[in-house]
């Protein structure tokens, strides 16, 4: 590839030089559709692997400049691998390894919805497997499984809701910088990082927030149904380990990826199967373990920043948890 890569720039460097125009050339294909890959196992019916993993978000990668394959965002890739597999007759039940801290409300809501459309169209069963932190929004998705189970040294919980703003503006004041938005709607502006929200405001932005739990304790409620005490527990927004969550029943068994596959063969009521997953053409999978992709790149401090592009201008309200 770097000799490649290599020959590319020289031609074009080549090309300007002479004053010759430019074509654009692809020398990577773009996008191709989903593979079917065996990771292990035998026999006529399939168990599937799928992962989420990283920040959940609506949105599609934006290509760098030097990156030459086209990517597909993490919801089109779902819908594409559950498209899929609802035209296999094969797949009898499906195990979604969970990496994920949350993300937007409406990216987890989104997965959530079409797991659960799969599920009703099929029949076919699903079991999460939670894997090194399955928070927030993380545990959103995993609520559409008929089984949860969580690594013994899995995070989760971080049940609520985020919206993340700051005021700058004493720093502006003392910067000499004046804030002349201008507005049709007095509150138009209110979530300005140039002005601190005003107190009614606080409870207007609250009431969305509040709305927004509710639908996550919902969805918590529908799936797990626990008991007073236990969402009284877990609904402050605090982090379970693996062993406080099956405790407060959020999960139902600690394990690892061969017990969620053997769950997921117990539900299907089968006792032989393939184990496989989807992959774009050159990507390399040969394992259970490989189904995720790498993990996002930390910055120089160490810590995981992937969540702050989300935070564009405009109110982002978020199921995550981000220590």
């Amino acid at each position: 590839m770097r000799k490649v890569l290599l020959l590319v720039v020289a031609c074009l460097v080549a090309a300007a030089a002479s004053g010759c125009s430019l074509v654009t050339v692809e020398v990577v294909p773009r996008t191709q559709p989903l593979k079917e890959m065996v990771l292990e196992g035998e026999g006529a019916s399939k168990v599937l692997v799928i992962g989420v993993e990283g920040v959940l978000s609506e949105s599609n990668p934006k290509p760098g400049m030097f990156q030459l394959r086209e990517e597909v965002g993490m919801i089109a890739r779902l819908k594409e691998e559950l498209t899929k597999a609802e035209g296999d007759p094969a797949v009898k039940a499906v195990v979604l390894k969970v990496n994920s801290p949350g993300g937007s409300v409406t990216a987890s809501d989104i997965i959530l919805h079409e797991l659960l459309r799969f599920k009703e169209k099929t029949g076919v069963p699903v079991v999460a497997m939670m894997m090194e932190v399955a928070a927030s929004g993380g545990y959103y998705v995993s609520c559409a499984a008929d089984r949860i189970l969580a690594h013994p040294t899995t995070v989760t919980g971080s049940i609520g809701v985020l919206a993340f703003k700051v005021s700058a503006a004493k720093l502006l004041d003392i910067i000499g910088v004046q804030d002349e938005t201008l507005k049709v709607g007095d509150k138009k502006d209110m979530w300005s990082p140039l002005r601190p929200l005003t107190p009614e405001e606080r409870t207007i932005f609250q009431s969305v927030i509040d709305d927004m739990d509710k639908r996550f304790l919902q969805v918590v409620c529908a799936a797990r149904k626990p008991t007073a005490a236990e969402l009284a527990t877990f609904s402050d927004g605090r982090i379970l380990e693996a062993k406080q969550a099956l405790k407060l029943r959020l999960v139902d068994r600690l394990g690892y990826i061969d017990d969620a596959i053997a769950e997921a063969k117990s539900l299907a009521k089968i006792e032989k199967a393939t184990v496989t997953t989807y992959a774009r053409p050159r990507q390399y999978r040969n394992n259970v373990y490989s189904v995720l992709g790498p993990p996002t790149e930390p910055n120089m401090l160490g810590m995981d920043t992937s969540w702050m592009s989300t935070l564009t201008p405009g109110v982002h309200f978020m199921y995550l948890w981000q220590p």
